[in-house]
């Protein structure tokens, strides 16, 4: 079966959706990923498949007549719905009318699969997988093991150092005219409680964003050297340049290597409610929830339930002793089960559940490979064109800034040592992969198709 996945940012995707080929392609399946946008533009030169939409809400919706007249099933995930709040705001990342539209949801663990339950009942029970996310997949053994060598290079580079992963994009979101602040008071909103949610959101990131700025220049002297920010790709870097005071402005690291490999090279790992704070406990560090003003609406969800909390210590000293009292006594073993309700891959690798689950509605189905225009006159037509558009682009908006800065691209050459690396840590041979058109790439067995 022909298996698409799209992408939308690109630290936060690629090696999960790289994983995902490989386990599916080593079960005998051609995956084709990347960016959506470059995906759905191309999905009518393609061979009809399952189409993996990242979100559940307008996408389903605007392509699935498009998807079904070219003779695609629809399968959907939602890529931030292990977050939680409450079920009103699981329930408008996914409507009803989503589901009415597609084949099967992805579900990351029982926690959310049991809203959607409860409120759609048997209109939905028989679509839902209950399976994870490939993202928790790469953070476990002997996956992980991708991101040594560029969490060597860090430490190399940057010796010891802690490091504080900022997670305000609401508050702090890229593009002065589109700010979260004006979209909420123009937003409608049909429930209170999302309503109410969101606002507290936007808030509480506000407030402490402006406390955690004071705090590290309060101690800017002792962190110097010693501290590394990684905002958020959502966010407005300049943000952080100008607050911080001239001691920890180099402080700020922007790059595409990907966060997991920065955990790993780091002493501590600190945010605010971030989901990393999750990846770092998967990878084996103590995440530490670094909070100056009341964080209530992020404290009831479970996703957090293996984070320790450093509450409005005073200053750097302070901040050190409570993490050190913190390490003697944290269990990775009890915490590991209280999440267990929301991640149902954190034993078991989630593209093997998905694959089964295709496996089991196309039994008898072999893949035959009907893609058009994949020559090297059309990949260079395609190309240019491609080039043509970006050119016509405004850079400067907002949502050009906000795209090229969450998916900056990726290379098949990323991709070919990734299943490479990957490969051999999980015992796969003989994948290989190929450009179609600009920015897709599908990857397969080599002896398939």
């Amino acid at each position: 079966m022909r298996i698409y996945y799209e992408i939308e940012t690109l630290k936060r995707e690629l090696d999960s959706r790289i994983f995902f080929s490989i386990i599916s392609a080593s079960r005998g399946h051609s995956v084709v990923i990347g960016k959506k946008n470059r995906l759905l533009s191309k999905i009518k030169y393609l061979s009809p498949g399952v189409y993996i939409f990242k979100s559940n809400r307008e996408n389903p919706q605007k392509y699935s007549k498009q998807l079904r007249k070219l003779g695609y099933y629809i399968f959907a995930s939602d890529e931030e719905g292990h977050i939680i709040f409450n079920n009103e705001t699981t329930l408008k990342r996914n409507p009803i009318d989503a589901f009415n539209v597609i084949d099967k949801y992805l579900a990351w663990g029982s926690e959310q699969a049991d809203i959607l339950k409860d409120e759609y009942k048997k209109k939905i029970e028989n679509k839902l997988i209950i399976c994870g996310n490939p993202r928790l997949d790469i953070l476990k053994n002997p996956v992980n093991k991708i991101f040594l060598k560029s969490s060597e290079k860090i430490q190399k580079e940057y010796g010891e150092f802690d490091l504080y992963i900022s997670a305000f994009h609401r508050y702090n979101a890229l593009g002065n005219n589109n700010s979260w602040e004006k979209i909420l008071k123009n937003a409608s909103f049909q429930n209170e409680k999302v309503k109410e949610t969101a606002y507290n959101i936007f808030h509480t990131q506000k407030k402490n964003m402006v406390e955690t700025i004071n705090f590290l220049n309060f101690n800017s002297k002792k962190f110097k050297k010693k501290l590394i920010i990684r905002p958020h790709p959502s966010e407005d870097i300049s943000t952080w340049k100008n607050k911080l005071n001239k001691d920890l402005k180099d402080s700020v690291i922007i790059d595409h290597e990907s966060t997991n490999a920065w955990i790993l090279a780091a002493r501590n790992v600190l945010s605010f409610y971030s989901t990393s704070l999750l990846e770092a406990f998967i990878l084996g560090k103590i995440p530490y929830i670094l909070q100056f003003s009341d964080g209530k609406y992020f404290q009831n969800l479970n996703l957090y339930n293996c984070c320790e909390q450093i509450i409005k210590p005073y200053d750097y000293e302070e901040l050190i002793s409570k993490i050190e009292k913190c390490k003697k006594t944290f269990s990775f073993k009890d915490r590991k089960q209280s999440l267990s309700y929301s991640f149902y891959n954190l034993d078991k690798f989630s593209p093997d559940i998905v694959c089964k689950e295709i496996e089991k509605m196309f039994p008898n189905e072999r893949f035959k490979k009907k893609d058009r225009f994949t020559n090297k006159l059309c990949f260079t037509y395609f190309k240019l064109s491609q080039k043509f558009r970006n050119f016509l682009n405004n850079k400067n908006n907002f949502e050009s800034k906000i795209y090229s800065q969450k998916n900056p691209g990726f290379t098949i050459e990323y991709i070919f040592q990734r299943i490479k690396s990957m490969g051999l840590l999980l015992n796969i041979k003989d994948l290989t992969c190929k450009e179609l058109y600009p920015g897709v790439f599908e990857i397969t067995r080599t002896n398939d198709y």
